[in-house]
């Protein structure tokens, strides 16, 4: 099995009331103190642009509603499916868990043979996982859990960063949005989570409603543009591109979150969205 290592992930934000080019201070007040800051991953000469496909850049609503033991919970499932079918033929050719590095499955590359395993086969690895939260997915997730990331990266004056984000939803005229008759399955499912749980005790982090009530069915869409403490602008057709700053693309409204890992979509259709979005980086300037 030849496995696909994607080096980007999606991005697109909203401009401040102030300028396209500002800095979103807001979610700063009231906030913890903020740390020695690291740069986010660029090496000049080596990486030269940073892209997220509906990315966790600042959270989202459904982690949060799930709380530290809601997602230990949810770790604790998925890896117990991970571990059943990790080195069976359903992880080789419906989807990669990539999970080898925590013990639960073989690499499918050096599987010899398929099999399945109890699902508390790997339990002591499974609760090897969960002691080391920032390697979570769930926390990372959580929009207090990606401010306290964003705390301490900084952006990278050598790379250019753009930011995809879905938004295959619409208000429903009672506070909160749904996803839309042509979204997938799983999504439409997992956005009743996402599209309406709210907190005023997220606020503090950055959230406000009504502003991220849309959504792609996992990841609310203004989390999914520029991180909140970034320059950033709004990108538009023929715009002059600088590094250090992040770029929020405009809102994909046929996507949902899955629809990135190209479940649901036409598989021709799928190859052209990444080689188009491949011929803009070649425009990007050295």
């Amino acid at each position: 099995m030849r496995r696909l290592n994607w080096s980007a992930t999606p991005l697109a934000h909203r401009p401040s009331a102030s300028s396209p080019t500002s800095w979103n201070t807001a979610r700063r007040k009231s906030a913890p103190a903020p740390r020695k800051r690291s740069s986010r991953t660029c090496i000049k000469d080596w990486i030269h642009t940073v892209s997220t496909f509906s990315g966790v850049n600042n959270g989202t609503t459904l982690a949060s509603f799930l709380r530290k033991n809601g997602v230990l919970i949810i770790n604790d499932i998925y890896l117990a499916v991970n571990t059943m079918l990790g080195d069976s033929a359903f992880n080789e050719k419906i989807i990669d868990f990539h999970m080898e590095q925590w013990g639960v499955q073989t690499n499918p590359e050096k599987l010899q043979k398929n099999h399945l395993r109890l699902p508390t086969a790997k339990w002591k690895e499974i609760q090897n996982y969960n002691k080391n939260v920032r390697n979570s997915v769930g926390f990372e997730m959580q929009i207090e859990g990606m401010y306290d990331i964003n705390e301490w990266l900084d952006i990278n004056p050598n790379c250019y960063y753009f930011a995809h984000a879905g938004g295959n939803s619409s208000p429903t005229g009672k506070g909160y949005s749904k996803m839309n008759k042509d979204a997938s399955i799983l999504a439409k499912i997992v956005g009743q989570i996402t599209g309406k749980f709210t907190s005023v005790r997220l606020q503090r982090y950055g959230y406000s409603k009504p502003e991220w009530d849309r959504h792609d069915g996992f990841v609310n869409t203004e989390s999914a543009k520029h991180p909140l403490d970034e320059p950033f602008e709004v990108y538009e057709p023929g715009m002059k591109l600088v590094p250090g700053k992040w770029y929020d693309l405009p809102v994909e409204e046929r996507m949902d979150h899955v629809s990135y890992m190209g479940m649901g979509m036409d598989e021709d259709e799928y190859l052209a969205y990444f080689d188009n979005f491949v011929s803009f980086l070649s425009e990007v300037p050295d």
